[in-house]
């Protein structure tokens, strides 16, 4: 390989009975959502040197379904942009363009698409019997949300091809379907196990079954599903063995429970972590990307770990103790990221009669996810034991959320704020949002609707955590009010009559909570005094609600 500025040039002479050629890349330019890199950038290419069709689309769906965030999004676009450009007529790609483009542009989302959704219908309408471009009108309809017309178009696949991936979809489809009885999910499931004998979506429908005995009690016939489960399971059967063993100790059968937890442990290192795509006739599959030594011993070491923690949760349940202690001790040393192994850890430790061990344990789980309830719970009530009361204990909790809540940040470029300040009862006039005065501050924006039950639920909240910071001038909050189906005079009169004092703003056109990337409210966002996004919450939940919020807070502004 040559680098000549910014770019690589790598010469490559493939062996000549090669069909195509698939590169892996390792490349940092891509957060996942626990920040590190993606890990392999992918793309396949013909025997003339061009990307195949739809790899540019694989790629971006791969993206799509294991990372989030502005950076994908543009990334996401620019993947659209090129399968466009190499086959301007790729229907998927327009598709998930036009879909992106509207999310960027709420005020226009209609006629983006709009448009796009005609030319598809049109497709439809002129290839009625083309089985592989009804497949491309299939995955448009998906790329705009629109599922009844995709379910449509894959029926009629299906009844044209009888032995098509759409008609052994349509029929696992029916044979794991939720909240069908035993009886039912029974008879789909040996329908689709004879008409589809070889399938690899066989485990799948073992596993249906298998969650079907579970929830109904059936304890025999659940064990019989979970070992056929496990005899076709293709690419995880630790999953299969972890969960037929926590099924079977919830039945109490606690000797078979710790001989699946063991195998659990011992078919750990078959688990893959990273999958990448491959053409077939019929689009597009995912395959085990490749691990260094390195990297595959450290995998390894974390699956087993995870696996182990759940032998030790069984011996817990059988309350033999100390062996759940040691089980444990050893899980968390393999996978030091399990906050739950670290809980029931310090669990078996407290019924030891070890205190300080167990305080450290519950420590160790706080520190790595600060909300897990029995956890907090256990520490709480050995906090007070040692110091003879809960004085200090939010401040130790804090910090103890410090690191998790340093690495949750997202740290993405925050787009412009165009807004306009809603006079209320509290505030007279209604200036628009000058950026100026929003430097060096840390933002609370809580993105809502007059008409939004959860946002409701959410306000007191809101208003309790305003009123610790109301008076600080490097915090300030902005109630966006994003006017879907909502009208100025309605966010004021709410406003008023609940007697909420935060400063309330109208998002016009909904641009700004488009450029925010909200899709649901509530939403709440807040923005470092750099000016980058840096945590972003989707629903609300009364749990915890102001003390994660405070947390937040509190650590952006020492940052």
């Amino acid at each position: 390989m040559q680098k000549q500025g910014a770019r690589w040039t790598a010469q490559v002479r493939p062996d000549s009975s090669a069909r195509v050629l698939r590169f892996y890349v390792q490349s940092d330019s891509v957060k996942d959502q626990q920040g590190g890199a993606a890990g392999w950038g992918r793309m396949i290419y013909g025997a003339d040197g061009e990307p195949v069709r739809g790899a540019h689309v694989a790629r971006a769906a791969f993206l799509r379904a294991h990372y989030e965030g502005q950076a994908i999004r543009d990334t996401l676009m620019r993947a659209y942009r090129r399968e466009r450009a190499l086959h301007p007529d790729h229907l998927v790609a327009r598709a998930h363009q036009r879909a992106l483009q509207a999310q960027q542009r709420p005020a226009r989302a209609d006629s983006l698409r709009g448009a796009v959704l005609a030319r598809i219908d049109s497709v439809r309408r002129q290839h009625a019997g083309d089985v592989a471009t009804l497949r491309e009108v299939q995955r448009a309809y998906f790329a705009l949300g629109r599922r009844d017309r995709a379910r449509t178009v894959g029926a009629a696949i299906a009844e044209a091809a009888p032995r098509s991936p759409e008609a052994e979809m349509a029929a696992f489809r029916r044979a794991t379907a939720e909240g069908a009885g035993p009886a039912r999910t029974k008879k789909h499931a040996d329908g689709f196990l004879e008409r589809f004998p070889d399938s690899f979506f066989e485990s799948g429908v073992h596993e249906a079954l298998f969650n079907t005995y579970r929830d109904a009690g059936q304890t025999e016939k659940m064990i019989r599903a979970g070992r056929r489960w496990i005899e076709r399971e293709q690419v995880n059967r630790a999953r299969a063995h972890r969960q037929l063993a926590e099924a079977l100790a919830g039945a109490g059968r606690y000797d078979a429970a710790l001989k699946h937890a063991r195998r659990a442990v011992e078919a750990a290192p078959e688990a893959s972590r990273r999958y990448s795509f491959y053409k077939t006739t019929s689009g597009w599959d995912w395959a085990a990307v490749p691990l260094t030594p390195r990297e595959r011993r450290r995998h390894v070491r974390r699956r087993r770990g995870r696996e182990r923690a759940v032998l030790g949760r069984i011996h817990y349940r059988r309350q033999n103790y100390a062996k759940a202690a040691e089980v444990l001790a050893r899980a968390v040393r393999e996978n030091p990221s399990n906050a739950p192994g670290w809980a029931h850890l310090a669990q078996a430790r407290d019924k030891l009669g070890q205190p300080e061990r167990a305080r450290a344990a519950a420590r160790e789980a706080l520190r790595r996810q600060p909300s897990l309830r029995p956890a907090r719970s256990l520490f709480r009530r050995l906090y007070a034991e040692q110091h003879g009361s809960e004085a200090g204990l939010d401040s130790t909790l804090a910090r103890l959320a410090r690191g998790h809540l340093l690495r949750e940040r997202i740290d993405v470029a925050a787009p412009p704020l165009r807004l306009t300040r809603l006079p209320t009862s509290d505030s007279l006039r209604g200036d628009s949002l000058r950026a100026g005065a929003l430097d060096g501050k840390v933002l609370v924006l809580d993105f809502w609707a007059s008409w939004c039950g959860p946002c409701h639920e959410a306000f007191p909240h809101l208003q309790d955590v305003y009123e610790k910071y109301r008076d600080a001038n490097d915090v300030k909050f902005l109630a966006v009010n994003t006017s879907w189906n909502d009208t100025k005079a309605r966010a004021r009169q709410f406003i008023d009559e609940a007697g909420y004092t935060f400063p309330l703003y109208w998002d016009a056109g909904g641009q700004v909570a488009g450029a925010f990337g909200v899709r649901s409210i509530p939403t709440t966002v807040l923005i470092g005094k750099g000016g980058r996004v840096q945590y972003r919450e989707e629903g609300f939940s009364p749990r915890r609600y102001e003390e994660a919020l405070t947390w937040r807070i509190d650590l952006l502004r020492g940052l």
